[in-house]
């Protein structure tokens, strides 16, 4: 049993988007038999009423609110700085001294990063040549940050690439760091590792840290009702925060270059775009014929378990995409684009279908509206395959091998469960 500190970007709960699935399941996990205490800033109000809930749990929770406006006005002085924008987002004075008069008081045996920018707490701590040279450093990068930006601006146009060609600059500079200092480094995927092992040959401490998806939860049998106010039709479904850059770009991507072929063979179906923080061009494909947008919704179950055919036409991912494994566990057939399916070892054709250019899309979207059987069929095979390769507790299996060769400088306290 171990002491360990969590520091994270958002609130782990609620798991309602992708980036807070993952560590709302490693702050579940590790309760189960460590004394855990997190750390992280909270950038949406609403995430505010699930702190009392984390306290019932935890050893500690520190917290500090980021202001939206004050955090963008901060962005051009990360510049001037030559700061990576995203720590200078994430990581909050207020917070760091909450973090060092913790680390005052307290002896952890582990701290946890979840995510790059939040090793700026561990760079800029005032303990950092002191009493965390004796803590064991674990980082869940998830993705290589870095690729993702250079990725966004070979995608832009200026300014807007040369302000993301700098962030992956910075943000490599600081997985630099990290590999240096820090004992042990996860990715989401076996491509992420390469990608970081190229960088850093011979580092053998960064390893694979799969997603998984709660079988439990996203289970055909347990499904709502189907949304009263959806139009009639098959419906194409995607899932996603609607204010992120490659969702917002898919969702339009389709909607233009695809979902007219859909309807020219299928009039009735319609395209779903489930989500939270639609922007306004998001909200404007609304007016296309058979498009809906919903905004935020309860429960996506609800949207998922009614689709004909779910949809991740990405064409800029990285690491795992939760989308997916969600869709399949409901065993709803899923067509996406290759970058979609990178990191998950499926079979297209087996377990899911995949194409890249918009016609293949239309066509394999058609293919299963038209044949309900191999739909159905497509639906269990992926179900079957996230049943085998993407269960959380197989998963995290490398995080409890890591906690057992870390040293053990003291007795830790009790452990309690994350409520399900």
């Amino acid at each position: 049993m171990s002491k360990i500190l969590l520091l994270t970007h958002r609130v782990p709960l609620p798991p309602n988007r992708g980036d807070k699935i993952r560590s709302y399941h490693l702050l579940r996990h590790l309760t189960r038999e460590h004394a855990v205490s997190v750390a992280c800033p909270v950038d949406d109000a609403r995430d505010l009423e699930h702190l009392t809930a984390m306290r019932g749990f935890c050893e500690h929770v520190l917290t500090t609110r980021i202001d939206g406006a004050a955090a963008r006005l901060g962005w051009p002085l990360a510049l001037l700085r030559g700061q990576a924008i995203s720590t200078a987002h994430f990581h909050r004075p207020a917070l760091q001294r909450q973090v060092d008069e913790l680390l005052d008081r307290e002896r952890f045996d582990a701290l946890l990063c979840y995510s790059a920018p939040l090793a700026a707490y561990v760079f800029r701590s005032r303990h950092r040549e002191s009493l965390l040279r004796d803590v064991t450093l674990l980082a869940d990068l998830i993705d290589v940050d870095s690729v993702k930006w250079a990725d966004y601006a070979k995608a832009s146009k200026p300014p807007k690439s040369w302000i993301y060609r700098r962030e992956s600059s910075r943000l490599a500079d600081l997985e630099t760091e990290i590999v240096k200092r820090f004992d042990k480094i996860w990715l989401t995927t076996a491509d992420e590792v390469a990608l970081l092992r190229e960088r850093h040959p011979g580092i053998d401490r960064i390893q694979v840290l799969a997603n998984g998806v709660d079988l439990d939860f996203y289970d055909p049998a347990l499904a709502p009702p189907p949304p009263a106010a959806r139009p009639a039709g098959p419906a194409i479904v995607f899932t996603g925060v609607m204010d992120y850059a490659p969702n917002v770009d898919a969702v339009r991507w389709f909607a233009d270059a695809i979902l007219p072929a859909v309807r020219r063979r299928v009039p009735g179906a319609h395209f779903v775009i489930v989500g939270s923080k639609p922007t306004a061009s998001v909200q404007a494909l609304a007016a296309l014929p058979g498009v809906t947008v919903t905004g935020f919704v309860d429960d996506v179950r609800a949207d998922l378990s009614a689709a004909a055919v779910c949809v991740a036409p990405l064409r800029i991912a990285r690491g795992v995409q939760n989308k997916v494994l969600e869709a399949m566990a409901m065993a709803r057939p899923v067509v996406c684009t290759t970058a979609a399916a990178t990191g998950i070892a499926v079979t297209p054709g087996r377990d899911l279908r995949v194409a890249d250019e918009p016609a293949a899309f239309a066509d394999a979207v058609c293919a299963l509206l038209e044949d309900p059987a191999a739909a159905v069929g497509l639906g269990e095979a992926g179900r079957r395959f996230v049943e085998r390769h993407h269960r959380w507790r197989d998963n995290l299996a490398v995080l409890d091998e890591a906690l057992a060769e870390a040293p053990r400088p003291q007795a830790a306290g009790a452990a309690v469960s994350v409520p399900a």
